[in-house]
């Protein structure tokens, strides 16, 4: 799934697509921020230094008949 799909279907800007697996019948979109669009939670400065990074799991609104 490419990063104009997943901006269409979802209105999500600046991600991109690492990959997507299935698992039954449920599809998982593995995403990632783009770099230049990082920006500190407190100050929203764009000078900043990644230090990790956190897994979140997202359900959102279907694929057709198939849960995301």
């Amino acid at each position: 799934m490419s990063s104009t799909l997943l901006y269409q279907a979802f209105g999500s800007r600046d991600y991109r697509v690492v990959r997507t697996t299935r698992e039954g019948k449920v599809i998982t979109l593995h995403v990632e921020q783009d770099s230049k669009h990082y920006r500190c939670s407190a100050c929203q400065s764009d000078n900043v230094i990644r230090r990790g990074s956190v897994e979140r799991t997202i359900r959102t609104v279907p694929l057709g008949t198939s849960p995301v």
